[in-house]
């Protein structure tokens, strides 16, 4: 409920929902520092520093991560196991909160949760809500696969899906 006052009375920001999804060695308290941070930077300075306004009312999804650098292969297994459960997050979000534009972002293996949701994702029809903008940031996903889910997302987002990679 108080999202949805949130959302609804936001000004600058009005109807807006962004959803972060951390990746590969992020911990819960790592994951919603960084989630607070993408908020803040994607922020509007309307006059001084202090009336910063936050770019929509940020949600986090965590899933399990071992918050390691050894523990990769247990994140990709519980990242992939987490997905189901990101849908109904994702679904929870739009139904309960009001939000009419939908911004995700995913970071790493959070891709990899993202994409497989989103590649057979339905929005739920009595929300009026579209999903406007997907970021993968350093998506840990086989190129081959992140072509063919990609294709299918595209139709799905009605601002755009911007990809940061490196060459490594």
């Amino acid at each position: 409920a108080l999202a949805r006052e949130r959302i609804a009375a936001s000004n600058r920001y009005k109807d807006h929902a962004l959803v972060f999804v951390h990746g590969y060695n992020t911990a819960f308290d790592s994951a919603l520092y960084r989630t607070a941070q993408i908020a803040f930077d994607l922020s509007d300075v309307a006059g001084s520093e202090a009336d910063r306004v936050p770019f929509g009312t940020a949600f986090l999804y965590s899933w399990p991560s071992g918050g390691g650098t050894v523990d990769y292969v247990y994140d990709h297994e519980s990242a992939r196991g987490a997905e189901s459960h990101f849908r109904d997050f994702l679904d929870l979000v739009i139904a309960k909160t009001g939000a009419k534009q939908v911004h995700l972002i995913a970071h790493s293996l959070g891709n990899a949760v993202l994409l497989n949701v989103l590649q057979d994702y339905k929005m739920p029809a009595s929300a009026g809500a579209v999903i406007n903008q997907v970021i993968l940031a350093a998506p840990a996903i086989d190129a081959e696969e992140f072509g063919i889910i990609a294709g299918k997302i595209k139709v799905l987002v009605s601002g755009g899906v911007t990809l940061y990679a490196s060459s490594n």
